[in-house]
């Protein structure tokens, strides 16, 4: 059985909060745990976009494994009272179907104001505020695939930025500090690639290759 070791209570409690949101925003949904140096990054699917988020922790006996979101979130909270170590739960690891993106050679497109964004979110999204997380990834395909800012305009290629980029990112709380140093969405591309970052956490498409479903 593979286990998790946060490195502080802080980071045990970041990972309970993220795979919780996680659960219920998709839940059916998967998290894919990674070893990476000093750290274990989190991939998820949720509303159509693959999230990632870092955390201090460490993986054990497995570099690369998939767990369902409802049970890490089980297992976390379990660990918080009955030990420093996480049991992870049976791994799912054929279950999961998208590809990630490149660890290197991403081209820095803007930095958005989070403030700014927050609030174009907020009225563009007027429609789903009465949404809870159970319920957002039934909203309409035209809604959340909606353009909501525009990167690099005048370039070529300028990128769009779709809400239900922003609104996962918002949902999984990774805009929820914006003011302080998490006033920038860094948005950057590779190939078709697009990631819309914070120090919290980024959000990642690739338009006509990863599906609503992840089938890519």
């Amino acid at each position: 059985m593979s286990t998790l070791a946060p490195a502080s209570h802080a980071a045990r409690t970041d990972l309970l909060t993220f795979s919780s949101r996680v659960a219920r925003l998709a839940p059916d949904g998967l998290i894919r745990l990674k070893n990476e140096r000093d750290r274990t990054t989190a991939w998820a699917l949720a509303v159509g976009v693959l999230v990632r988020r870092d955390f201090g922790a460490n993986l054990e006996g497995a570099d690369d494994v998939t767990v369902s979101a409802k049970a890490l979130a089980d297992a976390v909270d379990r660990s918080v009272s009955s030990s420093e170590v996480v049991d992870l739960p049976e791994a799912m690891d054929a279950a999961w179907r998208a590809s990630l993106p490149p660890s290197t050679d991403w081209t820095h497109r803007e930095d958005l104001p989070a403030t700014e964004i927050l609030q174009t979110l907020d009225l563009a999204g007027s429609q789903l505020k009465a949404l809870d997380d159970t319920q957002i990834a039934a909203a309409g395909d035209a809604m959340l695939s909606q353009t909501i800012a525009m990167v690099d305009r005048d370039s070529v290629e300028p990128v769009e930025i779709p809400m239900r980029m922003l609104v996962a990112m918002s949902r999984l709380g990774f805009l929820s500090e914006a003011g302080g140093e998490n006033d920038t969405i860094r948005v950057a591309t590779n190939g078709r690639w697009i990631v819309a970052a914070t120090r919290l956490g980024a959000a990642f498409r690739r338009p006509a290759s990863i599906d609503l479903l992840g089938l890519s």
